[in-house]
């Protein structure tokens, strides 16, 4: 599998390691990834499609959480769980 999204984009080891912890399909990672894109060229070329209360909390997550030395954690079980419970507003997430 190839994906190129630049020198600091995501690369295939990280796409195959999400898709084994988070056990998703290629074809649904390659849909959320492409939403994504779509969004970010959208927002980036000012266009309709504004970023959601849920994605703008994803990125602030990111900004403190990927440019680390341990940026591998927000694979982790209670990273996630954390983050979502933010962006969806949730008490608690059961598992």
């Amino acid at each position: 599998m190839q994906l190129e999204l630049g020198t600091r984009g995501i690369r295939p080891e990280e796409l195959r390691r999400y898709l084994k912890s988070a056990r998703r399909l290629e074809a649904s990672m390659r849909a959320m990834l492409m939403g994504h894109i779509q969004l970010a060229l959208a927002n980036g070329l000012r266009g309709d499609n504004p970023f959601s209360d849920a994605c703008l909390i994803a990125m602030d997550y990111g900004r403190t959480k990927i440019i680390k030395e341990d940026w591998k954690s927000i694979f982790n079980d209670d990273q996630l769980d954390h983050v979502l419970k933010q962006m969806l507003h949730l008490d608690h997430i059961n598992r």
